[in-house]
């Protein structure tokens, strides 16, 4: 009788049971949430951006190679979009190109990412990218869906150090990245549908490119 006088009340406002839960706490399931097409897509990813970054440090051609396919269900990069040479395919397969010098089968690979079309088709992410100058924070809000997990991957673009702090609307930390590394992440599980914001901070004394994904 008391549950049944609870969502009379709520539905009398206009609220659903879910959206009468407490919204002033951390926007953070203590529980993580079952991984959907689009966490999975940013995963791969972020794995691809940490292979891309390994294979120029390395020159390691097969990295490279492994690194574009990871990274060919990226959404397009749009007209006003601040350019990363790095993440470029046609730059990251020139590369290999010199890297493979003559070895046929690793060319034969490199041909065949050229005639294939980056795929983008799931719709499941979101890319942004900017500049960020010295001693400069980019934020970033976005809404998260409760009861989904919520990645968020960055790639930095010079040696500039750079951290990650993800906020929800209450202003609570549910996440951070302040390792220095060249790939930061952060993965959470929202507890409700909500807004949040992402801080990008360079805490260096140059200026940097950074490439952000997300799931939507």
């Amino acid at each position: 009788m008391r549950m049944c006088t609870w969502m009379l009340t709520a539905l009398a406002f206009g609220l659903s049971p879910a959206a009468a839960q407490d919204v002033s706490r951390t926007n953070n399931a203590e529980e993580p949430g079952e991984s959907t097409q689009g966490s999975r897509a940013v995963e791969r990813a972020e794995l691809g951006l940490r292979l891309l970054a390994y294979g120029w440090a390395e020159q390691d051609p097969l990295a490279l190679l492994v690194a574009t396919r990871l990274l060919s269900d990226l959404p397009p990069s749009s007209e006003n979009e601040v350019g990363i040479a790095a993440l470029e395919k046609s730059a990251i397969l020139d590369e290999v190109e010199r890297l493979a010098g003559d070895d046929a089968g690793m060319l034969e690979q490199v041909a065949k990412l050229r005639a294939a079309e980056s795929r983008g088709t799931c719709g499941c992410m979101v890319r942004l990218t900017s500049y960020i100058p010295p001693q400069t924070t980019w934020n970033v809000d976005f809404n998260a869906r409760g009861g989904e997990p919520f990645m968020i991957a960055a790639r930095r673009d010079s040696p500039a150090p750079v951290g990650m702090k993800i906020y929800d609307e209450n202003g609570y930390l549910v996440c951070r990245d302040t390792t220095g590394d060249v790939i930061m992440t952060c993965r959470f599980d929202p507890a409700w549908t909500g807004p949040f914001r992402a801080e990008i901070e360079n805490y260096g004394t140059v200026g940097t490119d950074v490439i952000l994904v997300t799931n939507q």
